[in-house]
């Protein structure tokens, strides 16, 4: 016979070198095939409470990283709010203090007009007063420098109000 047919189901020879028909091959104990079909299942298990930690970890980093961005985004806003107030006072003032040279703009403007009306009424008998007509004239210059100072002012402080 061959070497096959002499051995049992376990791989021993049987004692009169026949195969034992009726003797099943031995099994593992029950707690070692239990061991072998939960295995699979409790590294699955762990697997899955490893990413999930993972995960976890990730999106907290990823919150705190939101968290600190809006912070710093809340500061630059109120450093901002902060610059368009300032801001916002300078044009008033500015707005002020364009009003006022205009007002002082309009007093200039309207002694000019009346000294300009006093100088053409009353020209033809001033002729014969050489120093009044000079320092008449002398006033009307002087006017007239101080309107085109003025003028330079608010056109000065119109710029500066526009920048802002």
């Amino acid at each position: 016979m061959d070497a096959e047919a002499r051995t049992s189901g376990e791989g021993r020879p049987a004692e009169d070198g026949l195969p034992d028909a009726g003797v099943l091959p031995r099994r593992a104990p029950r707690s070692e095939t239990l061991f072998l079909r939960l295995l699979p299942w409790a590294i699955a298990f762990a697997l899955w409470g490893l990413l999930a930690y993972a995960g976890y970890g990730t999106v907290q980093r990823t919150l705190q990283a939101y968290d600190a961005r809006l912070q710093a985004l809340a500061e630059e806003n109120a450093a901002l709010e902060a610059d368009l107030k300032r801001i916002g006072e300078a044009l008033a003032e500015q707005e002020q203090a364009i009003g006022e040279m205009r007002q002082a703009f309009a007093g200039v403007q309207e002694e000019f007009s009346k000294v300009k009306d006093e100088l053409t009424r009353t020209g033809k008998a001033i002729q014969t007063t050489d120093a009044t007509r000079q320092a008449l004239s002398q006033r009307i210059a002087d006017l007239g420098k101080e309107l085109e100072r003025l003028r330079t002012q608010i056109q000065k402080l119109e710029e500066a109000a526009r920048v802002y």
